[in-house]
């Protein structure tokens, strides 16, 4: 017998105590009613009681309910019900602690189960993509707000127009001047943080559009390629290409990598012995070589990688605009890319597409799952 089926019959054997009642009025006054949003999911236990012991359950019953699951629990009669307000359990006191304890079993199973439906769904490409493009978007738009505020505030100090920025007051009663140097180190501190962002992004975007391209099944192997060669495979290797690409590995092994491996590894900041100097600060890495010229990001460099991140989105844009509309829209992207194959004809199509998609997601999310 395969993994899954035992697996099945696990849960079926814990739960062998519940039985299907159709027909039955319950008294709920003689029930204590308990919280189950701390012990399984909703829906995961609708799908154990539906798909794995048979019960047929009903959802959406009426408005602000989404299912009412009656059981008899050996010499008793109990219910679980999913509203809008509440999730929980009905039971006599007596048996409460012993099917919260059977409910918390039967999701570690489940989960077991689900780890096993995941294996079969990657060796097919028969599963779903993530779509976080507004998780990365919001992030990066936060720290690019606060690199250019701070630019603002250094502007204004280099002309003179302030000396500093308001003053702190600490525990002690003590003031404190926001002087430039510590608006700088904001700057970097902001800037390295909008970096780090955006080589997530970048390999994000590249991993859903690789799935409209032709790659080496499954495609796990393409998510676990590096982002080079993500790039590669999405974008090709022409000249502008290339440039974009050899510009964005240059600014990730400075700006990204500096404090990656604890500094010991890409970066070996060393200090070495010198006579008559004594031990000083020194770069041997394979990016960062020699003196270290400057504590801070400078201004211009920051712009710089936000011009070429702007390249990089345009370049997608250029090559992809359909499935980059697809991807915009937040929808997950299916591996099985013959569900858009109608979508990807015209601008027209896909945006009729995404409204559909999205109409149906919101429905979904007024079922209060």
């Amino acid at each position: 017998m395969d993994t899954i089926n035992i697996l099945k019959d696990k849960i079926k054997s814990l739960m062998s105590d519940f039985t299907e009642i159709q027909n039955v009025e319950i008294d709920l006054d003689s029930k204590g009613e308990f919280s189950l949003y701390r012990v399984i999911e909703p829906a995961l236990l609708g799908y154990i009681f539906d798909k794995i012991l048979g019960f047929k359950v009903y959802y959406r019953i009426f408005e602000k309910i989404n299912y009412i699951i009656n059981f008899q629990y050996k010499d008793t009669f109990g219910f679980v019900t999913h509203r809008k307000l509440s999730y929980t359990l009905g039971i006599e006191d007596k048996y409460k602690e012993e099917i919260i304890d059977i409910l918390l079993k039967a999701n570690l199973l489940l989960e077991k189960l689900f780890f096993e439906f995941a294996k079969v769904a990657l060796k097919s490409d028969n599963y779903m993509l993530s779509n976080e493009i507004e998780h990365y978007k919001n992030r990066l738009a936060y720290f690019k707000v606060q690199v250019k505020d701070k630019i603002t505030i250094v502007d204004k100090m280099n002309s003179g127009e302030i000396e500093h920025v308001k003053i702190a007051k600490h525990k002690n009663g003590a003031t404190y001047h926001y002087l430039i140097n510590d608006v700088l180190r904001e700057i970097t501190y902001n800037a390295e943080a909008y970096i780090d962002i955006a080589y997530s992004y970048i390999e994000h975007i590249l991993t859903l559009l690789a799935a409209f391209c032709k790659y080496e099944k499954p495609f796990d192997k393409v998510i676990k390629m590096g982002w080079l060669s993500k790039f590669d495979l999405v974008l090709g290797q022409g000249n502008e290409e290339k440039r974009i690409k050899e510009n964005l590995n240059n600014f990730k092994q400075v700006y990204r990598n500096r404090l990656t491996h604890g500094m010991f590894s890409n970066e070996q900041k060393l200090f070495i012995t010198i006579d008559g100097l004594g031990n000083y600060p020194f770069y041997i890495g394979n990016q960062l070589k020699g003196f270290k010229q400057d504590k801070f990001i400078n201004i211009d460099t920051f712009n710089q990688f936000d011009k070429l991140l702007t390249e990089f989105d345009n370049l997608c844009e250029e090559k992809f605009e359909l499935v980059k509309m697809l991807i915009d829209s937040e929808i997950s992207i299916h591996l099985d890319i013959d569900k858009y194959k109608k979508a990807l004809q015209s601008k027209a199509e896909m945006e009729s597409f995404i409204d559909y998609i999205s109409y149906i997601q919101d429905n979904q999310l007024n079922m209060d799952w």
